[in-house]
């Protein structure tokens, strides 16, 4: 009996190590699939750095897009968590308010540049997509910039990719609005806050 039970307790050995390896490599390549993504901390980001529900920091990849065609407002409304992100879909246009058009941005001054309740008007001279000169009748709203275009046609396009188009034509515009706080870039300054403490 003796013979038979050193055999027995080695394949009993091996097995367990095969069974616990699989189970080891099961959960560390489990592991990797369900791991978010970090979110790139240098990319510029034109979105709402603060939840409009909870007033938290947002997560990039927690939003809700919004549309308003009669007044040419487009935005993604960005949210902390799943229960704010349904909350923002219960009353967007409520959601959009707070998180774009609730600031009132003033120069070194002191002198209001853009007052609460309105947009931020680019006032770009050149259109974005053609690079022709604008039509002051042809402009969109997105996520709280008011951008203008050479012909109604040119805002479906910036559409298509409304992020980059908008960062580009900030970039190669180089556009400053006296007062407005640069664009976040990792930071998740509010533009409410950052034009209160200058």
């Amino acid at each position: 009996m003796k013979r038979f039970t050193i055999p027995v307790v080695i394949a009993a050995v091996v097995a367990l190590g095969l069974i616990s390896w699989g189970a080891m490599k099961q959960e560390s390549s489990a592991s990797k699939v369900e791991k978010p993504k970090a979110e790139k901390k240098n990319e510029t980001f034109y979105g709402n750095a603060k939840c409009p529900i909870m007033g938290n920091d947002v997560s990039r990849k927690l939003f809700v897009e919004y549309a308003d065609e009669p007044s040419h407002t487009h935005a993604k409304i960005y949210v902390c968590c799943p229960a704010c992100l349904a909350a923002v879909k219960k009353d967007p246009a409520s959601a959009y308010k707070k998180a774009y058009l609730d600031r009132e941005i003033k120069d070194k001054d002191g002198k209001v540049v853009v007052e609460k309740g309105q947009p931020i008007d680019l006032l770009n001279d050149k259109c974005p997509m053609t690079s022709g000169k604008v039509d002051q009748q042809s402009y969109l709203i997105y996520n709280g910039y008011k951008i203008h275009f050479c012909c109604p046609g040119c805002d479906k396009s910036f559409m298509k990719d409304p992020d980059k188009n908008l960062a580009k034509l900030i970039k190669d515009q180089k556009i400053r609005v006296a007062g407005l706080p640069e664009p976040s870039r990792g930071e998740t300054k509010s533009a409410k806050k950052a034009a209160e403490e200058k």
